[in-house]
């Protein structure tokens, strides 16, 4: 895997606090040699702009900022928010969370984005728009870096600015302090799951209601660790219980046998070993090439008859959906029965939950998620939730069968016969065309 690197290099302040000014410096982060913080100074010398591989900074703030943020910016993947006109709270403290741009202090900061989705690190290093600001970040393309290396290079950051600090016979700071309590509590079993589970709801470290967290991490007896932590990246803050699974299963869920839904045959299933190791969509595209071709399916449609043999129930699951549920999902809490629910939107998005569903039990099956009585499929963009929906995408609408429908463009007439087709919707297939531009 890729190496991510984030450092300082020491120069003299001309103002500022005492931290300020002892962790002063250029600032550069690049993954393997590649600089994500390139720039053009428009206020360099004669006013010729002048390109730079990073902008001279505090670095006290950004190692705060890493301290402060580290377990939302670690664990907590972004979500599909509610199109308007203006940034949502939720959005918007996201952002705070995850953009070194909003660091602020008075410095214009490279516009970086760290997006973990549990697995890998997705760093977004965008250009300036403002042509008139008198730094342009010149941007990178995105890069997928491990969970892993991300951890490391913010560590030996930190470790950086501190050992500035201790050089200015600064001690005591705000920064030593957080820092080591950070290093306590990941350290800590307990805690770490309370923490995870709290950033992924969304909140900063003692932001929480703890209640909330203790409630949710005593429903992981019930419905699995692993579920749990995804129930929490799509839950925005409104929590999803035990006990409205139980219930709701009861009340709107589809008898499901999983001894009656797909199975491998020996030696068939596909080598699940780059699981978080490659992006998301590689792997649930991969398993849904795999999938097809172990059930005897055709390249064309898919029909809901199929689609539910996959799962191992009836079509009544696809044709009566609920639309008092927040998500969709198998809950198994015990033996072989089971219950479906699906969100109630259109057939087509019930559809493509079913297979979403489906593709989750498939992972379970080759150990790349843990095999636990409940199997979620959530608004977040965890790498589970990701795997998911290429998964779905891929089975209901593969790309090699559809893709001599856009040999020139994407006409919107072309996207909706093909979603018509395969019985998805237009956005499924709008988003495949999208991927396909950008992963070819």
């Amino acid at each position: 895997m890729l190496e991510m690197h984030i450092g300082i290099a020491h120069n003299t302040a001309p103002d500022g606090s005492a931290a300020e000014r002892a962790a002063f410096g250029q600032l550069e982060v690049s993954v393997e040699g590649k600089t994500l913080t390139g720039l053009l100074n428009r206020v360099a010398g004669d006013g010729t702009p002048e390109h730079s591989w990073g902008p001279f900074v505090p670095g006290y703030h950004l190692a705060e900022w890493f301290a402060t943020h580290w377990w939302r910016l670690r664990w907590e993947p972004s979500r599909r928010w509610e199109p308007s006109g203006y940034l949502s709270h939720e959005e918007y403290a996201w952002n705070l969370s995850h953009r070194m741009a909003d660091i602020g202090e008075g410095y214009i900061w490279p516009n970086i984005t760290f997006n973990c989705d549990g697995h890998l690190c997705e760093v977004v290093s965008d250009r300036t728009i403002d042509r008139f600001a008198p730094i342009e970040y010149l941007g990178s393309e995105t890069i997928h870096v491990s969970v892993e290396a991300w951890e490391r290079a913010v560590d030996s950051y930190v470790s950086q600015v501190l050992s500035l600090l201790h050089d200015a016979n600064l001690t005591g700071t705000d920064l030593e302090s957080t820092w080591r309590e950070l290093g306590e509590e990941r350290s800590d079993a307990d805690l770490t799951a309370f923490r995870r589970i709290e950033a992924l709801l969304g909140f900063d470290v003692d932001e929480g209601n703890e209640a909330d967290i203790e409630a949710m991490l005593d429903d992981a007896k019930e419905l699995g660790a692993d579920a749990v932590t995804e129930l929490a990246a799509g839950a925005g803050k409104k929590r999803t219980s035990a006990s409205d699974i139980r219930h709701m299963s009861d009340a709107s869920g589809f008898d499901l046998n999983v001894m009656d839904g797909f199975r491998w045959s020996h030696g068939s299933s596909p080598d699940a070993s780059q699981w978080g190791q490659i992006d998301a969509w590689r792997i649930g595209k991969k398993f849904a090439h795999s999938v097809r071709r172990e059930a005897g399916l055709c390249d064309g449609p898919i029909t809901d008859e199929e689609l539910v043999n996959l799962a191992g129930t009836s079509c009544s699951a696809i044709e009566h959906g609920e639309s008092s549920v927040p998500i969709s999902w198998v809950y198994a809490p015990s033996g072989s029965r089971a219950q479906v629910v699906l969100r109630g939107r259109s057939r087509t998005g019930r559809r493509f939950d079913m297979a979403r569903v489906i593709g989750d039990r498939v992972f379970g099956h080759t150990q790349c998620v843990s095999d636990e009585p409940l199997s979620p499929a959530t608004r977040s963009y965890s790498y589970r939730q990701k795997a998911q929906r290429s998964f779905a995408a891929e089975l209901l609408c593969p790309w090699h069968a559809i893709e001599g429908q856009f040999e020139h463009d994407s006409d919107p007439e072309d996207i909706h016969q093909v979603a018509a087709q395969f019985g998805v919707s237009e956005l499924v297939v709008e988003h495949m065309l999208e991927n396909q531009g950008n992963h070819v």
